[in-house]
């Protein structure tokens, strides 16, 4: 790869649907003994077909209010389901032309910024953080 193309590897973005897109059911989807959740979202082909498309749960995220302007917004872990060595997800919301969207990153886990649940449940996570043991941890993003 040269120095000047863009390496997007385990990198990625989210964007507001197409206004013809709509979000119409949710469930469970049993493959192979293996349970998925899922959303289905109408929509329409270039061609201007209808289409129903079926998506199944990645992860979840949570809001990242460590106070650092690099950190990201979001954080979670990929469902182990998935059994990808990067299983950290990040997400920087940013904006272009007036509509936001967000930036993805998967990357290892970091102990020190691993997220396990929302908020009201990350009470383990602000302890550590206050720890004087917890004091020598390196503040830099590995990423």
């Amino acid at each position: 790869m040269s120095d000047k193309e863009y390496d997007d590897e385990n990198r990625g973005a989210v964007f507001p649907p197409f206004p013809d897109q709509n979000y119409i059911l949710q469930g469970e989807l049993d493959i192979e003994k293996d349970k998925h959740k899922v959303v289905v979202v109408k929509g329409k082909t270039r061609k201007g077909i209808d289409i129903v498309k079926f998506y199944t749960e990645l992860c979840a995220i949570f809001p990242n209010d460590n106070g650092n302007a690099n950190a990201p917004d979001y954080t979670g872990k990929i469902d182990e389901k998935w059994e990808y060595k990067n299983n950290r997800i990040a997400a920087w919301v940013k904006e272009s032309n007036g509509k936001k969207y967000m930036s993805l990153e998967l990357s290892e886990p970091h102990p020190a910024l691993e997220v396990t649940g929302p908020k009201e449940n990350l009470d383990n996570l602000q302890e550590k953080s206050d720890d004087s043991s917890a004091k020598n941890v390196d503040d830099e993003i590995p990423f």
